[in-house]
């Protein structure tokens, strides 16, 4: 995607939204995006999913470290170094 949001970029349809309680869309390795985000329904529509990230992306300053319209071909997890390899379809 040209933007945050992948999936809930691209699928803009009428009537597009969760079919799991919103709150499982929080992330919840920061406690404050939990506090500091309110859903407005129990199964969020896609804009707001998409709101959402986009809101997490600024305020955690994602941004600079997100390659934008790249697709990950695979991602190994190497358990001893706990480190990701990555492959995208640029490389």
């Amino acid at each position: 995607a040209p933007e945050v949001g992948g999936t809930w970029y691209f699928n803009r349809y009428p009537g597009a939204r969760c079919d799991v309680e919103s709150v499982d869309y929080c992330y919840s390795f920061a406690e404050e995006l939990e506090q500091d985000w309110t859903w407005s329904e129990k199964y969020a529509t896609q804009g707001e999913i998409l709101r959402y990230m986009n809101w997490v992306a600024d305020r955690l300053d994602l941004r600079p470290g997100i390659t934008f319209n790249t697709r990950v071909t695979s991602a190994v997890l190497d358990e001893e170094a706990l480190r990701w390899t990555v492959t995208t379809d640029t490389g």
